[in-house]
């Protein structure tokens, strides 16, 4: 693979789940390096192929790839907004190999994820980002991303 490869931004598939796997796998150490102990735990090739796929896959995906090799991933669901009576992205996961960053992929995955977004009636793309994980800030806020600090996430482990 050389980086002269055309870059492919394509839909994820169920045979993508080893690459998807590897990746998440490589994630999950780089968040928990940065102290996020619960990221992914539960999630992996199995799950993927188990969640993404079937008769109602609970969210979709892109991969990003070079001389056909899995290079980045993202993985999102569409929801819907009552504050703004629209549809919308929520964005799971975006992933870069750590060998891959600084070529523009990431910047790739997310106007391909734009694009899926407008084309679907979406008015906004929302995620989490690791409080810590500042090149990740700062990537998105490049792209022109936003902190909310009016509202503060919720949950309850069932």
């Amino acid at each position: 693979m050389s980086t002269n490869d055309a870059l492919i931004i394509r839909s994820a598939t169920i045979d993508d789940a080893p690459a998807i796997g590897s990746m998440v796998d490589e994630f999950r150490s780089y968040l928990q390096a940065l102290g996020d102990v619960h990221a992914c735990v539960n999630f992996g090739s199995e799950q993927y192929r188990r969640d993404g796929f079937g008769p109602n896959p609970l969210f979709q995906g892109l991969i990003a790839e070079r001389g056909g090799q899995a290079l980045a991933y993202a993985l999102y669901a569409f929801d819907y907004s009552t504050d703004t009576g629209s549809r919308t992205v929520f964005l799971h996961d975006l992933f870069v190999r750590s060998a891959c960053r600084g070529q523009g992929i990431g910047e790739a995955l997310m106007q391909r994820l734009i694009e899926i977004c407008k084309d679907a009636g979406a008015t906004s793309m929302n995620w989490v980002v690791w409080h810590t994980n500042e090149s990740a800030i700062r990537f998105y806020e490049r792209l022109g991303a936003h902190s909310v600090d009016t509202v503060r996430l919720m949950r309850i482990d069932l």
